[in-house]
């Protein structure tokens, strides 16, 4: 587990070196980084005055390298949190693409914005 805190343990309200952050934390080598789904809307609104529009390459799937060494985001979003929010982790340029766990229980309209924009796998978790 990785997280950056200021020294008097904040998660919260300071000014975070991203790159550093990320710099750090892809010294673990990691395949994968999951991240549930307050942390990851938290992030954005501390990093992000507001969530930019969706623009046409954000309902394409990225292209990589079979060699690129950058992990992927796990986000674990049952309730359907970050919709209107996936295509600014897309956008970073510290992982390879994002994977987004959900549940039998997940919203029908958070399903099929996922399935516009190519983030979801079509197989039931007993497939996967």
């Amino acid at each position: 587990m990785h997280n950056s805190i200021s020294v008097d343990g904040s998660v919260r309200d300071f000014k975070l070196d991203k790159d550093l952050h990320h710099e750090i934390a892809d010294k673990t080598h990691a395949d994968a980084h999951l991240i549930g789904s307050e942390t990851a809307k938290t992030g954005i609104e501390m990093l992000s005055e507001k969530v930019p529009p969706e623009e046409p390459q954000d309902f394409v799937k990225p292209v990589f390298k079979p060699d690129d060494a950058k992990p992927y985001y796990v986000l674990s979003d049952s309730k359907g949190k970050l919709k209107g929010t996936i295509h600014v982790y897309r956008r970073q340029c510290y992982c390879k693409d994002i994977i987004v766990l959900v549940t039998e229980k997940t919203p029908v309209d958070y399903i099929e914005y996922l399935k516009q924009r190519t983030a979801i796998s079509s197989l039931p978790a007993s497939k996967l």
